[in-house]
């Protein structure tokens, strides 16, 4: 009974080999985000000037920064620069100014029918 070194299962080489990459690239710093906590990029233009007095309308702090929603566009300055959202992303729709509310429905008032209400 002789044993070689070939008789190896494939599994007892690919193991050892995905470890030792995992703990290269996690030394390196390589991190991926997945699932709702990743940001999504949204697409940006540099704007020459912003909007008169931007910094009076309505903002909120997304991604660590003021975002100014000015005439339909949010704003938001990068050092002496101004961009705005080509795309708006979905965080600022949830929180643009004037966004419509659903009203609440009203219950119905109740009928008085002979000795009972009706509703």
């Amino acid at each position: 009974m002789s044993h070689s070194s070939s008789s190896l299962s494939p599994r007892w080489v690919i193991a050892p080999a995905l470890l030792g990459l995992t703990l290269a690239l996690g030394g390196l710093g390589c991190t991926v985000r997945t699932g709702a906590a990743a940001d999504v990029d949204y697409p940006v233009a540099v704007v020459e000037a912003p909007p008169p007095q931007v910094e009076t309308y309505p903002s909120v702090v997304y991604r660590g920064r003021p975002t100014y929603y000015v005439g339909g566009q949010w704003y938001y300055r990068s050092g002496t620069r101004w961009s705005t959202y080509q795309r708006e992303p979905v965080e600022l729709s949830r929180r643009r100014p004037g966004r419509p509310v659903q009203a609440v429905p009203v219950p119905a008032a109740p009928v008085e029918r002979g000795r009972y209400r009706s509703y």
